[in-house]
């Protein structure tokens, strides 16, 4: 589209929103293939301007659920476009909300990065705890964990933070998902890092698995072939129910030998 057929559509768009009543049956459409418009123009802040700033009240959250169809790519610089908190922080809850999103992840961090750059601590904690009750991610675990406000006042109570944050993750790993061996390695060596810059890296160290090289047979379409070899991970836990499955073992021998 050439500038003169642009300026042209923009001015036919501006006086057909000039005429419509707000609360227009067509005032929604009209709002969003509006904003369309000038996102195809990339004219990304006129986009949000028309978009965000002609919202009924009453129609709010509907309108904004197809604001978020085209605008599914652009939430990370949302909040640079909003100048006031309140206003971009109630977007985002509205955003959150919406039932179906392409990159949830992105919006997520958004609203997270907004929150942090806001001086938001507290708010910022609250929301990953949030997000935690929708992905229990590795990633979103970690980053949970290493939230700062910077104030040596609270240093001691962030890395207590911390500290808790990831005793729930290798709580959860244990317990609802024993299977992901690799991901608790991983979990256990960020909280090493952690606390080797800022608490007692020994606290953890007993946490970490023994590393045994195994062998196991590689399954094909045409059956057995191959051994690879590949690491297996035991846990302290598992090698104290060895340990207590051994002595019973043992006990049980010497039983039997003793009667016989």
């Amino acid at each position: 589209m050439k500038n003169r057929e642009i300026g042209r559509a923009r001015n036919c768009y501006e006086r057909a929103v000039d005429k419509l009543a707000v609360d227009d049956e067509e005032a929604e459409q009209l709002f969003v293939a509006f904003a369309e418009f000038e996102d195809k123009c990339r004219e990304t802040d006129r986009a949000r301007c028309i978009a965000l700033d002609h919202i009924p009240k009453g129609r709010a959250e509907d309108l904004y659920s197809k604001f978020v169809a085209f605008e599914k790519h652009k939430f990370a610089e949302l909040e640079r476009s909003l100048y006031e908190t309140e206003r971009a922080r109630a977007v985002f809850e509205l955003a959150i909300d919406q039932p179906a999103l392409d990159i949830p992840e992105l919006l997520w961090k958004a609203y997270i990065d907004f929150e942090i750059s806001e001086g938001e601590f507290e708010r910022t904690r609250a929301l990953y705890k949030r997000l935690l009750n929708h992905t229990k991610h590795l990633k979103v675990w970690i980053s949970y964990s290493v939230i700062d406000d910077s104030d040596i006042k609270q240093k001691k109570k962030c890395l207590q933070h911390a500290r808790d944050v990831f005793e729930r993750a290798v709580s959860y790993l244990i317990n609802s998902a024993p299977e992901l061996k690799e991901e608790r390695v991983m979990l256990l060596e960020e909280w090493i890092y952690m606390e080797s810059n800022f608490g007692d890296a020994n606290l953890v160290r007993a946490k970490l698995p023994k590393k045994l090289k195994k062998r196991r047979q590689i399954e094909t379409e045409d059956g057995p072939a191959a051994y690879e070899e590949y690491i297996h991970y035991l846990f302290p836990e598992q090698t104290t129910s060895m340990k207590l499955l051994d002595s019973a073992y043992k006990w049980k021998k010497q039983r039997v030998a003793s009667k016989n």
